[in-house]
């Protein structure tokens, strides 16, 4: 898995060749998208910025948007169920939107 943090404001949608919501959390929707048959899950937790500082959470606010690229299906999907469990019911993909 490859990570990448975004700040507020970036445009990830225009990024993908498609991209679909699968779960929204308080503050967060969680994507899955496909570019180059490649999957990628994309957190993005912008509307956080609304309670936060632009001077004292600039590092915060410099990575509201995080993109993750996997190697296949199956490892992001052992990401999902790794971290988001917890959060209860969460579409996990047998094959690509």
């Amino acid at each position: 898995m490859q990570k990448q943090k975004f700040p507020y404001g970036y445009k990830y949608k225009e990024t993908f060749e498609k991209i679909e919501i699968v779960k929204i959390l308080e503050g967060t929707v969680i994507c899955h998208a496909i570019k180059n048959d490649k999957n990628y899950l994309v957190i993005d937790s912008s509307t956080l910025k609304e309670f936060l500082d632009e001077k004292n959470d600039a590092r915060l606010i410099a990575g509201l948007i995080e993109i993750m690229e996997f190697e296949s299906i199956e490892e992001m999907n052992n990401h999902i169920k790794e971290k988001y469990e917890r959060f209860g019911n969460f579409t996990v993909w047998t094959k690509s939107p």
